[in-house]
């Protein structure tokens, strides 16, 4: 029982940051609509890739440490 509760809680973290990420996203290209100025919007882009990128990067290791942490108990 214990072990379906963890499996959901990973699925709700995983998917929590989907929907961080997709935000960020969503938000630049918004600021880029409404500013309509090529460098100010490139930057503001650029950022909130970045930014998002590094949020999977941190759900991938935290995701993957859980898991060698299980393969160490086995």
């Amino acid at each position: 029982m214990s072990e379906s509760r963890e499996l959901l809680s990973r699925l709700d973290r995983a998917q929590l940051y989907t929907l961080v990420e997709i935000a960020i996203l969503v938000t630049g290209f918004i600021g880029t609509l409404v500013t309509q100025q090529f460098w100010v919007a490139l930057v503001a882009l650029t950022s909130m890739f970045a930014f998002s990128r590094l949020i999977s990067r941190k759900m991938d290791q935290s995701v993957e440490n859980e898991f060698k942490d299980e393969w160490d108990d086995d």
